[in-house]
């Protein structure tokens, strides 16, 4: 059938559409943060959001934010290759 959708594809749709999504964004890029950085880098995180593509990093250490800085393309292909989406575009660090 011609209208038959991935409940993936439906969800990302309704994401998309709604308030929620940058909240619900925030939590699983966090998540994925978390299994990808682990404790390494989590203790020195302060806040993490994401909202319209960018992903905002609050940070305890300044050598980190040096480090997620020459890192910062990196970090974006490996955090979306884990979420599945070229969803992040950019890092703010602050």
């Amino acid at each position: 059938m011609a209208n038959e959708f991935h409940i993936t594809d439906l969800m990302r749709l309704f994401l998309r559409r709604s308030k929620l999504s940058d909240d619900y964004w925030s939590r699983r890029i966090r998540q994925v943060w978390l299994d990808e950085y682990g404790a390494q880098w989590d203790h020195k995180i302060l806040d993490l959001r994401f909202k319209s593509g960018t992903l905002y990093l609050t940070l305890h250490s300044a050598a980190l934010k040096s480090e997620i800085h020459l890192q910062k393309s990196r970090i974006i292909e490996r955090l979306n290759a884990r979420i599945g989406s070229p969803l992040i575009r950019n890092i703010y660090v602050q």
